[in-house]
């Protein structure tokens, strides 16, 4: 769901600002300690939080002699780098000392622009910057005419607290060691963490109006409780790309017109826009390394004496003149070959223009990680798809109305199937669902009506409304001749299967011989083959389940003439299904499956087939 028109109050003013607040102490010397208090709002949050709530709680209780075991400093450096270490460390009460030439103004400003300073470290810059209130702050200041001493109390208010923090960090190193980020690309890195958070947090709307809740705000929010605002996404976006060698600053201004928070990110020399909190609950990347000419509705503001829209942050900070683009294609001899890292756009087939009906079979590469929303959809003339073992989820309509589908290779550790994915692909005749899938998605083979094989995992939870429709022959049978499931007779039954559309029309699951392979199957057993030709490639297909013992499958190639040429073992795991497949290069030779160890017998037959026209190749 995108997050438009409600976000955390995020002030884009300037709120007090010390150094033209404080007096310009007089160097004559001061035998007696003069007292000043302050109070300090974060200049993100002002307007929502009341000062006098940040004033502490005892400003005269001491004195610059009453306070003798703190910290002395003589620059703004050193003083910040101290504060920054107490901030990380939520230390409420931070104390210190500050020596400086007589007549100096009391640089606080500068002090607490060091200590937030964007570092690269993941726990400080910005992670700082965005989980505090504000201060009070009670000071005490001398001189003996060359010199002024100004000894200082801060008391901090921290969105969360130390405990925090650490549950944080804990909780931080299993999370990424899950993603497996080593040896990724920059975008890799990138995609995973971004996907992550928002796969696993949600905008809390319950407590946004809750001004006494400011947790809300927190990377702990979105990590540990799964629901936050815009802040808590863009902290935790922060420390999690920081962590992972990735840099990234937090940007503050309007979102669709309201205070909002989204993240900047680079690759390469170059920075992209990226609003996890937007693509949060979504399947689609809409907010993702965008140019600012296509990151609608986000307006940069000014806060915490930045300008995020003024020409020294740009300078620091170069954006890209377009989108990210971490998808390449090639179109030659009909095979439509797609490379590169995460996600085949919905709106892909619009690089291809015209070429789009000299398209005959379609090769995702390994890297990535999503089939888009009608990504493939109305190819009227591919009749086989690879797909890499990468790719985790197909969307909706992703290859609707490819009339001439009659070979799909599903990922093994794919876990979802789209709405309507293979919609009228009425050629397609044998499907293997892989283990993982829960369900099969509405509507998801509506039309498919030549299927004649299809296997089910055991992990399979439901077929959902209209999944199968329309899948018979003219003569009124089901396609189902057979179906195999991975499970047992009984849990197949326990299965939800939904048996009429929503207009009450046609079967959607019925009329087929089951086979439960964990009941009925003792061996090997191939119940699915098939062979094509593209590009001067013949590859050879099959379907084998290992039955419930361990098994060997001997795979046998075979020239054109069906010469043996070839054998390699494949071992299978009880109970196991798995997709074999070999290929040879060369319009001579052909490729063939055999599972019979006596016979080395060929599954399929070879035919002659003329090459596919040449077409052209692009990136984009």
């Amino acid at each position: 769901m995108k997050r438009k028109g409600v976000f955390f109050s995020l002030a884009i003013a300037l709120g007090i600002i010390f150094a033209a607040a404080l007096p310009a102490f007089a160097s004559e010397a001061s035998a007696a300690p003069v007292t000043q208090n302050y109070v300090y709002v974060n200049p993100l949050y002002e307007g929502t939080v009341d000062p006098s709530a940040l004033v502490p709680k005892a400003p005269d209780a001491w004195t610059m002699g009453q306070v003798t075991q703190v910290e002395r400093f003589t620059t703004v450096e050193d003083a910040g780098l101290y504060m920054r270490q107490q901030m990380k460390a939520r230390v409420e009460n931070v104390s210190f000392r500050y020596v400086c030439n007589a007549g100096t103004v009391l640089p606080l400003d500068d002090i607490l622009s060091v200590a937030v300073a964007h570092t690269g470290v993941p726990d400080e810059g910005d992670y700082l910057t965005y989980q505090y209130q504000g201060y009070a702050l009670s000071y005490s200041w001398s001189s003996n005419g060359e010199t002024e001493t100004y000894t200082l109390r801060y008391t901090f208010t921290y969105y969360d607290d130390a405990a925090k923090e650490a549950v944080v960090s804990r909780t931080l190193e299993g999370v990424l060691e899950s993603l497996d980020l080593e040896g990724r690309s920059e975008y890799g890195k990138i995609l995973a963490i971004y996907d992550y958070i928002a796969d696993n947090t949600t905008y809390d709307f319950t407590n946004l109006n809750d001004n006494e809740y400011m947790l809300k705000y927190t990377a702990y929010a979105a990590l540990i409780d799964h629901t936050a605002v815009c802040q808590g996404y863009a902290n935790l976006l922060y420390r999690m790309l920081l962590t992972a060698g990735i840099d990234c600053r937090i940007v503050s201004g309007m979102g669709n017109g309201g205070p909002h928070a989204w993240n900047i990110v680079r690759i390469g020399d170059l920075y992209y826009n990226v609003d996890v909190t937007w693509d949060s609950e979504r399947s689609a990347h809409n907010y993702l390394l965008k140019a600012d000419d296509t990151f609608e509705n986000h307006t940069r503001g000014f806060a915490h004496g930045i300008d995020y829209a003024g020409d020294a942050f740009y300078a620091d900070y170069p954006m890209a003149q377009a989108d990210y683009e971490s998808i390449h294609w090639t179109l030659e001899n009909g095979l439509l070959t797609i490379s590169g890292e995460g996600d085949v756009p919905g709106d892909f087939l619009r690089r291809l223009g015209n070429d789009i009906p000299s398209i005959y079979a379609i090769r995702v590469e390994p890297g990535i990680l999503a089939i888009g929303d009608n990504a493939f959809a109305n190819l009227p003339n591919v009749s086989t798809v690879w797909l890499p073992d990468t790719v985790r989820s197909i969307g909706n309509q992703a290859f609707m109305y490819c009339s001439s589908l009659m070979e799909i290779h599903l990922p093994m550790r794919m876990a979802s199937i789209g709405r309507a994915a293979f919609a009228r692909c009425s050629a397609l005749e044998s499907v293997t669902v892989p283990e993982g899938i829960l369900k099969i998605s509405a509507y998801a083979f509506l039309g498919c009506a030549s299927i004649r094989t299809i296997t089910f995992p055991s992990t399979l939870q439901s077929i959902e409304e209209g999944a199968f429709n329309g899948c018979w022959t003219p003569t009124g049978l089901s396609c189902f001749c057979d179906v195999y499931f991975g499970g047992t007779k009984a849990e197949w039954q326990s299965i939800y299967k939904d048996s009429k559309d929503k207009n009450n029309e046609g079967i959607t699951f019925s009329g087929y011989a089951l086979h439960c392979m964990k009941e009925t199957e003792k061996k090997a057993k191939v119940f699915s083959a098939s062979r094509i030709y593209v590009a001067d490639t013949y590859a050879a297909c099959a379907s084998v389940y290992a039955g419930d013992t361990d098994t060997v499958v001997l795979v046998a190639v075979f020239d054109r003439d069906g010469r043996f040429s070839g054998l390699r073992v494949e071992e299978l795991t009880a109970g196991e299904v798995v997709e074999i497949t070999e290929t040879i290069e060369g319009s001579e030779s052909a490729a063939f499956l055999a599972v019979d160890p006596g016979t080395l017998k060929p599954l399929c037959e070879s035919q002659e087939t003329d090459p596919l026209p040449a077409s052209p190749t692009g990136t984009y």
